[in-house]
């Protein structure tokens, strides 16, 4: 967030806690952070808005993300300050994988394949193709009942991008 904070324009919330590990254990990394009075905007609300009101929407989001992709690293995972300041040194570690893992399906296993003897990766093709074997995990291994139209759409969504 400091990184943010002092290379973009980007408003972030104050940090209040945190913990980083390397522990496989669920949780054993969190973050506690400032919060901001706000609200989640639906389509509805979107669809409702002026055509000057949604434009200036999509631009501040635009700008959000132009910013933040502009930040480059020369692989990908964790980010860490060190003495030298930024850089990526640590597994990474992502809400879809911390939920993985209080499920108990085990997407460590899958990473572990990917990073080999490293704690990141190097390639964007390798990022990419670890996220939808690890989103064939949780389709796979969920115990979760579902219908069968839902069963069709996850499939569907698993696919969209191969």
């Amino acid at each position: 967030m400091q990184l943010i904070a002092e290379n973009t324009t980007i408003p972030i919330p104050k940090i209040h806690a945190y913990a980083l590990s390397d522990d496989t254990r669920p949780l054993s990394s969190f973050l506690i952070l400032q919060y901001i009075e706000g609200r989640k905007v639906s389509h509805g609300e979107l669809k409702r808005l002026s055509d000057e009101q949604r434009t200036n929407l999509y631009t501040s989001l635009a700008d959000v993300y132009i910013q933040i992709r502009r930040l480059e690293f020369p692989t990908i995972g964790c980010l860490s300050q060190g003495l030298s300041g930024f850089e990526v040194c640590k597994r990474l570690v992502t809400i879809d994988l911390n939920m993985q893992e209080l499920e108990g399906l085990a997407p460590h296993y899958i990473q572990n394949r990917y990073c080999g003897g490293s704690t990141t990766l190097t390639s964007a093709n390798e990022y990419i193709t670890m996220l939808l074997e690890i989103a064939d995990n949780a389709f796979a291994r969920d115990r979760s009942p579902i219908s069968q139209e839902e069963a069709e759409d996850r499939l569907y969504h698993l696919y969209i991008f191969r």
